[in-house]
């Protein structure tokens, strides 16, 4: 939670807190915004909202108070659950302490080709963000390879400073060879380090799947009833829209006329099965967006490998573990649900 909490509105700062708290969120599975938002009540005489309020005689703070845990730990949790709930706090508490000062971490890639193969030389192009609350000074970035079929021919990338929450771009590309004896559906691993003064800083994992593409199933037809069987238990149902889209013309929609119903259960379901089989990397891909009434409704991706007697529930970049109320059971699976704006 991170204020206001007395008044059911956003600070002035709440563009920094959502992306500090996002970030978070993402080591743990926890859901962030304010208390209007989150509890459905407003909190006052809160700890954050003195934090960040109280300006005249201290400077400004980023603070926040957190729930720790599920509704089933209760305000005492049982003994064999406080060393999980402590980890799961470690990683956020040490992210707040980095971003306090200068915190520069991976932002977008963007490769010199949409395919990798081997023997192939690739550029990589990259942006990096100081999220962190101070300038950061000396600063450089690393480029190693993790992987023995992938080598590192100019992986170094130096600036005097970046502006305390800036952006910058690369001002020369990495170059990674792919030897020649990798094999095909093979992944490579290539690990980003950033360091100010010569101290470690963060690391992100850059990964490449060599191979060009073999779809077992894509839907380019524009039209949700070709390819899929949709069912409903309301009046609308998914179909397609030309009102927003990320690949022209359409995309599919399961309330494009307004809010969804109540108790609405709308469901596209593959008409035939693929086959998966010899293959090493499959993977599901999608452009999504959704407004949806957090931690009670939700929408799920299913799989079933027993022509639908059962299915497993996937997760994605995007979803997060079910809050066990409402539609959202059972509780931890992965679901999507709050807003996601952009495509």
């Amino acid at each position: 939670l991170y204020p206001w909490g007395y008044i059911n509105q956003q600070s002035a700062d709440s563009s920094i807190y959502k992306e500090f708290a996002g970030d978070m969120c993402a080591y743990n599975n926890y859901v962030h915004g304010i208390s209007g938002q989150i509890l459905g009540y407003n909190s006052n005489g809160s700890v954050r909202d003195w934090m960040y309020g109280k300006q005249i005689t201290k400077a400004k703070s980023f603070g926040y108070t957190v729930e720790i845990g599920s509704s089933s730990d209760g305000f005492w949790p049982p003994q064999n659950r406080i060393f999980p709930l402590a980890q799961g706090m470690l990683k956020p508490n040490l992210y707040n302490a980095w971003v306090a000062g200068e915190y520069v971490t991976l932002n977008n890639v963007q490769f010199s080709q949409q395919y990798f193969n081997p023997g192939d030389v690739v550029s990589i192009n990259f942006d990096l963000r100081n999220k962190g609350l101070s300038t950061a000074y000396n600063f450089n970035a690393v480029l190693t390879s993790l992987s023995p079929n992938a080598t590192v021919n100019s992986g170094s990338v130096s600036f005097d400073s970046i502006a305390a929450r800036s952006s910058v771009s690369s001002t020369s590309p990495f170059i990674v060879s792919i030897g020649s004896s990798a094999m095909i559906e093979q992944e490579v691993l290539l690990l980003l380090t950033t360091y100010t003064n010569s101290v470690p800083m963060s690391s992100d994992t850059i990964r490449m799947i060599l191979g060009i593409p073999t779809y077992a199933f894509i839907d380019t037809t524009g039209n949700p009833t070709n390819l899929w069987t949709v069912t409903s238990n309301v009046a609308h149902q998914w179909e397609a829209t030309n009102s927003t889209f990320y690949s022209a013309p359409v995309s599919y929609t399961d309330s494009k006329n307004g809010q969804y119903a109540n108790n609405a259960n709308v469901v596209m379901q593959m008409t035939n099965p693929i086959n998966l089989s010899g293959l090493n990397n499959p993977r599901l891909t999608f452009w999504t967006k959704w407004d949806i009434e957090t931690r009670w409704d939700c929408g799920r991706i299913e799989i079933s490998t027993n022509n639908g007697t059962t299915w497993t529930t996937l997760g994605g970049q995007r979803s997060k573990p079910a809050s066990g109320s409402g539609v959202q059971t059972p509780a931890g699976v992965p679901v999507y649900d709050g807003l996601q704006s952009n495509w």
